[in-house]
């Protein structure tokens, strides 16, 4: 298996990691503002699903790379 060193589009080492985390904590936060507000019912349940949407999708992020030359998103294996 071949590991990814450099960007598949532009062929640049220079690349930055993308944090799952922080849609992880945003995912938290906006379920969290959307329970405060739930007198509003159809507000707080678009941020709720959005908020859980987020948090699963962070799953996924994991290993993602961005490179700094041309912007291209590549997982590096």
């Amino acid at each position: 298996m071949e590991i990814a060193n450099e960007c598949p589009n532009c062929g640049s080492d220079n690349y930055k990691s993308r944090g799952s985390f922080y849609f992880f904590a945003i995912g938290v936060l906006l379920i969290g503002i959307s329970f405060k507000f739930l007198i509003y019912i159809p507000f707080s349940l678009i941020g709720i699903s959005f908020g859980i949407i987020l948090s699963l999708t962070s799953i996924f992020l994991k290993g993602r790379k961005v490179c700094k030359n041309c912007g291209q998103v590549f997982k590096k294996i």
